[in-house]
């Protein structure tokens, strides 16, 4: 396409239609054309080129008759009038050839996969954040604000974040935090190597728990293998360790550990009480007499084992 820059003197900038006296060598109506002028009120410099279209080309006896009176009008106005659109012809290229086809798909699937992955592991970490954050309302503010936990700070600090939706983050994260051995360093590793929880304890991840963070993303770099991963890890725990597959918790060819079945035994048995915890708090103020010292006396004789296990 002809770049063409015409003086005039009083404007800045061009208008709707230009008409210059000119050699028209080469030129045709309909041609498209890119435009510009300079003059002594474009401060020095010609203005951007713009697409216009020949819309006339009259011969003129000025100059010797060698000129013609050239009209050019803005492309988009032409199009307005009824006239032919302009559209510019670029220089052909050779299609790409097969090889060259595959290179730039796989290429770009890549940088697919690449951010799919890394968007992954993005909302695990911020379902390992809620999870954090549901444990302090719950253990440190009650049972949270306003009487129902996350549910509700959700809805007054963030609106936009769906109690639905944290609840399905809140999963992922939750199971991937099982398959690295369970525990506050577990649940930070997910989101960081120095991670300050909400009651302000400052966790250090080790290098074993890294580790183990890193073989779990390389293995589930989708919700769909996570819970795949997760089906595994529990299927074998229900077996009391009898199953012999590869492990997504970083063992190879050996069966879970007593430890990870006991692990996902309070795990199933917790998770109604935590997704609860305020519906329990309540309906414990009106249980019966004997049936609140029963429940008592049963959740003295199991705290008391856990106070064993914690002396070691």
């Amino acid at each position: 396409m002809k770049n063409i820059t015409l003086t005039r003197n009083g404007q800045t900038a061009p208008r709707d239609e230009e008409v210059s006296t000119m050699h028209a060598d080469g030129l045709k109506v309909g041609d498209a054309v890119m435009l510009r002028i300079k003059g002594d009120s474009c401060y020095g410099k010609a203005t951007q080129y713009k697409e216009y279209v020949v819309a006339e080309i009259k011969p003129t006896d000025r100059f010797g008759g060698k000129s013609s009176d050239v009209k050019f009008v803005r492309a988009d106005k032409q199009a307005e009038r009824g006239g032919a659109a302009v559209v510019p012809v670029k220089e052909q290229q050779a299609a790409p050839t097969e090889a060259q086809a595959a290179e730039a798909l796989k290429g770009q699937y890549r940088i697919v996969v690449a951010a799919e992955t890394a968007a992954f592991r993005e909302r695990v970490k911020f379902g390992a954040m809620l999870l954090q954050w549901d444990a302090y309302l719950g253990e440190c503010r009650g049972v949270g604000h306003k009487g129902d936990g996350l549910k509700g700070w959700l809805a007054e600090n963030c609106p936009e974040i769906g109690y639905a939706a944290a609840q399905s983050y809140k999963e992922m994260a939750r199971r991937a935090i099982m398959m690295l051995g369970g525990g506050a360093m577990a649940s930070a590793a997910l989101i960081g190597d120095t991670v300050v929880r909400p009651d302000g304890v400052t966790v250090e991840v080790n290098e074993t728990t890294r580790e183990g963070r890193e073989r779990l993303f390389a293995e589930c770099d989708s919700r769909r293998k996570l819970e795949q991963a997760w089906f595994d890890f529990a299927k074998k725990a229900d077996h009391g360790g009898l199953a012999k597959s590869k492990t997504t918790s970083g063992g190879s060819g050996e069966s879970i550990s007593a430890e990870d079945s006991a692990l996902v035994t309070w795990d199933e048995a917790m998770q109604p009480f935590m997704k609860k915890r305020g519906v329990f708090y309540s309906a414990a103020k009106l249980l019966p007499a004997i049936a609140a010292e029963n429940f008592r006396n049963e959740l003295k004789n199991l705290i008391s084992v856990l106070d064993t296990r914690l002396r070691g």
